[in-house]
């Protein structure tokens, strides 16, 4: 039976890398957006946070005090900034990035993008069907739970905008494309017919809007997300990590072995554009004509004719290796003592048995017992606790004998870990 004990740390292992299955991305920016028509904020693994005042010539880098891995940020308004990222980490900040405010929300699945509709209204989609609502800026968030006929309980929701007409958008996968014509409150499901994943989407101020993904699969609609078509590429074996809609009309979708498609007839046609490079190519923004994407952790490509053609500038280097170096010294000092899991006692027991850990500050908590097979028997606590010493009690009453595993997951914002102890219940 001790096999055993290795399963649940592997099962989760495994889990989390599925999410980083891009074929050759040796680059740690995950996403680009402009803030301005000269200001270019890119996030990444790491907690990796840039900005380049003047189009990429020069860049700077902000600490957001966390290792998690960061996947959108979203500019506002007036120097306030959003970034959402792993175990449910929700970043803010009201002067242009120089500190960042944590926001625990009690929700601890990857927050994989963000958006707005004004400076109040503020929608996040994550893993496993997440979506979170904000009304008052950010302040305080709330779980949606709504109701499709599609089970999205286990659906990455991967990439959501806001329309020119105020809708929602959100992309995932199984074909899933979720659309709210009420601020994000309620949400309809758009059968596509599909069951590829979809891993971005756009728009522009015209109605128009793309979607793509896996295997090259484009859908385009021309009524803010009502209505979808898909459109048939002869790229069948490329996947799609990132699409923007211009608003001349042109698309620009970017992907697996540095892929870069440019149609210019509303989607209806496309066309490979030259990128010199082979690495995945995972995000693209635009401001105008001019375009930016990040290849790899020393290059970037530049456009500045609608993505006809690209340039290849350096300039990430001493940022990225300045970076790393101050993380891995941040991840060194954060071990496994910060926090404390206690053997259970007794053990073995019947039917009831004490756990007991410490947390060194404040931080989100999972606690949760597993059996052999990885699967989860009971959430014991899921919330975010100040710290201090804690005690729960796990009644195996209902339960058969065996051997189980009590694991906990802990996030404080700056970094992450977790811990597992063997139980077993005699009966």
């Amino acid at each position: 039976m001790k096999i055993y004990k290795y399963i649940i740390p592997i099962i989760l292992i495994l889990s989390s890398l599925i999410r980083y299955s891009y074929s050759q991305a040796s680059c740690y920016t995950l996403n680009a957006r402009f803030s301005d028509k000269n200001t270019i904020w890119v996030v990444g693994e790491d907690g990796l946070i840039l900005n380049s005042p003047d189009r990429g010539i020069t860049w700077n880098s902000f600490n957001s005090n966390t290792t998690n891995v960061l996947y959108s940020i979203l500019p506002v308004k007036n120097g306030t900034y959003f970034i959402v990222g792993d175990n449910g980490i929700i970043l803010k900040s009201n002067n242009n990035g120089n500190s960042w405010k944590y926001y625990f929300t009690q929700v601890y699945e990857p927050l994989l993008s963000i958006a707005s509709i004004d400076t109040n209204i503020l929608i996040i989609c994550g893993e496993n069907g997440t979506i979170l609502r904000s009304d008052n800026g950010g302040d305080n968030w709330t779980k949606i739970e709504y109701d499709v006929k599609t089970n999205l309980n286990k659906i990455n929701l991967n990439k959501i905008i806001s329309t020119a007409n105020n809708n929602f958008i959100i992309a995932g996968d199984n074909g899933v494309l979720l659309l709210s014509t009420d601020e994000g409150k309620t949400w309809i499901n758009k059968d596509t017919l599909s069951n590829q994943n979809f891993y971005c989407i756009s728009s522009n101020a015209n109605g128009l809007c793309a979607a793509a993904g896996e295997n090259c699969g484009i859908y385009i609609s021309r009524d803010f997300g009502t209505s979808w078509v898909n459109i048939k590429s002869q790229f069948a074996k490329i996947n799609l990590y990132d699409i923007k809609v211009l608003q001349t009309g042109v698309i620009i979708a970017v992907g697996t072995n540095g892929t870069i498609l440019r149609s210019s007839d509303f989607g209806a046609s496309w066309l490979k554009i030259n990128s010199n490079t082979n690495y995945d190519i995972l995000t693209v923004d635009f401001i105008g004509s001019f375009g930016f994407t990040p290849i790899d952790i020393n290059n970037a490509l530049y456009t500045y004719d609608g993505g006809i053609t690209w340039n290849k500038k350096s300039g990430f280097t001493n940022n990225y290796s300045n970076k790393v170096n101050q993380l891995s010294k941040v991840k060194s000092q954060t071990k496994i003592n910060d926090f404390s899991l206690e053997q259970n006692y007794p053990n073995p027991f019947n039917p009831t048995t004490k756990i007991n850990y410490k947390l060194s500050d404040l931080s989100n908590v999972n606690l949760s017992v597993y059996d052999v097979l990885g699967n989860l028997i009971k959430c014991l606590v899921n919330t975010s606790q100040s710290a201090g010493v804690y005690s729960y009690s796990f009644d195996g009453s209902n339960i058969g004998g065996g051997i189980y595993f009590c694991r906990i997951n802990i996030n404080n914002g700056r970094y992450e870990n977790n811990k597992t102890i063997r139980m077993v219940l005699n009966k």
